[in-house]
């Protein structure tokens, strides 16, 4: 194990299975900062959930030196994905939280060496990350170089879209286009399909046929029938699925800003009226559900939209459900399709992480559209 002890306060290294009730709960006890303060909880397992982020997942904790509580954490994960249309190994850092009362002083530095001696050990040369757009510390504190950091290079925006269940409208279908659930016998077209056209996208995932209907994994608990398919005349020319993911990741709303909570009644009277999403109590988990494996042959808007609007109509059936979350990068042309729908909208940065042995990879990348699976974020 690659471990730190030089901290006065506490020390750094990688958590177990055994640290797994305590991770949880300080995801519950930490929210982001932000306008509507959330903490994304991973409810009954912490590792069980990490299974979406990667096929190797590297969890770092701080721990008091005193008491040996979790008091900090962070996860670095690898995943195959595409990059420039060919197959590579790509990382993904998330999950960094930490109690106020270590923040200060060195931690944030130490645990980022560590993370680069992980690094070095590891398949990857730099890392895919998020951060909400509205937590400027996190930004400031992440994006300034300082104390060993690596270099975070803005990627560009990303939109999660929170739509309210609702009967969509359907224009009519493109002349030939048919909308269905995948079955069992799809499941060779369907893996065919996202590994041919989501090359054109930059970091789409790799999925092989073992990640369907399968509890564990890349697309764990997705089942093959929860992928709409669009075809025309037999051919298979988009994908969409919907991902409920409340089994093992849930959103809990811990708390919102003073502004928000002074018009929170007037709001959510507006939402429903506009048909958006309400903002619920603190003390709430969301029932949402997740669209993922988007992808269309050409980035052919009509196809899209006629895949998104139908799995909107079937999910409006589901009881006591919240939302419907989709995310986009900002140059996804597929973006301004979903936003005609009403919805409330969540703004991320996108940045890539790197230290200095990924610097010459990153000068490669194209202008592929990139592509980040919300619920693996």
């Amino acid at each position: 194990m690659i471990q730190n002890n030089n901290s006065p306060k506490a020390i750094i290294n990688c958590a177990t299975a055994a640290d797994d009730t305590e991770l949880c709960r300080l995801l519950r006890e930490i929210q982001m900062a932000g306008q509507i303060e959330v903490a994304f909880t991973r409810e009954p397992g912490y590792f069980n959930a990490a299974q979406v982020e990667g096929e190797k997942v590297d969890v770092l904790v701080a721990r008091d030196r005193a008491t040996g509580q979790i008091v900090g954490l962070g996860s670095r994960a690898e995943k195959n994905c595409y990059l420039n249309g060919q197959s590579d190994r790509i990382g993904y850092l998330s999950g960094l939280r930490c109690k106020k009362e270590y923040r200060r002083g060195t931690l944030v530095g130490r645990g980022y060496r560590f993370l680069k001696n992980l690094h070095q050990a590891g398949d990857v040369k730099f890392y895919l990350t998020s951060i909400i757009e509205d937590n400027l510390v996190a930004k400031n504190v992440l994006t300034s170089g300082k104390a060993g950091l690596p270099t975070y290079k803005d990627f560009g925006r990303f939109h999660t879209l929170a739509i309210r269940p609702q009967k969509v409208s359907f224009k009519k279908n493109p002349a030939n286009l048919r909308i269905r659930k995948a079955h069992k016998a799809d499941i060779i077209r369907v893996t065919e399909f996202l590994n041919r056209n989501a090359m054109r996208r930059q970091f789409f995932p790799i999925y092989e046929m073992r990640h369907f209907d399968n509890n564990d994994g890349l697309l764990k608990n997705m089942r093959l029938s929860d992928v709409y398919l669009a075809t025309n005349k037999g051919r298979l020319v988009g994908t969409l699925a919907v991902w409920d993911q409340k089994s093992f990741k849930q959103c809990l709303i811990k708390n919102y800003s003073r502004g928000i909570k002074t018009i929170r009644p007037f709001f959510n009277l507006y939402a429903k009226i506009g048909k958006r999403p309400e903002l619920p109590k603190p003390g709430s988990i969301l029932n949402y559900l997740t669209l993922a494996l988007i992808s269309v042959e050409n980035d052919d808007s009509a196809i899209f939209e006629t895949l998104f609007r139908h799995a909107l109509h079937d999910v409006s059936k589901v009881e006591h459900l919240h939302s419907v979350m989709v995310g986009f990068h900002e140059r996804d042309p597929f973006l301004p399709i979903a936003k005609k729908i009403p919805h409330m909208e969540y703004l991320s940065r996108i940045y890539l992480a790197f230290w200095q042995d990924g610097q010459s990879i990153l000068s490669t990348l194209d202008d592929r559209i990139p592509y980040l699976e919300l619920g693996a974020l």
